[in-house]
This record gives C-alpha cells, sequence and structure tokens, in this order.
C-alpha cells in the first residue's frame, strides 16, 4: 500500500461548494486533480508518514 494514501480522509465537497461560491472558487473534478495529486505524490514518497 502507498503510504501516503494510508491518511484517512473525508472531503464535503456540498460544503465546500457552499463555502466558496461567494468567491467565484469552484472545486475542480477529480479528473483534473488526480495528476496533481500523483505528481505530488511522487515529489515526496520518501517522508515518513506516521
Amino acid at each position: 500500500m502507498i503510504q501516503y494514501f494510508r491518511l484517512k480522509t473525508e472531503y464535503d465537497r456540498p460544503e465546500a461548494i457552499r463555502e466558496l461560491k461567494g468567491a467565484g472558487i469552484q472545486c475542480p473534478d477529480f479528473a483534473d486533480y488526480v495528476p496533481a495529486a500523483v505528481q505530488f505524490y511522487q515529489k515526496h514518497r520518501k517522508v515518513t508518514i506516521r
């Protein structure tokens, strides 16, 4: 298992949409976000997460 992805994370997208709407900010589509997440992991994969 990839260490980085062992972190338990929950996202409340509807809440984020409500909070960001007034600022004109939108949540990215998952397919658009994945390449950035993978790149971040590849850059930081040697970091020990406890």
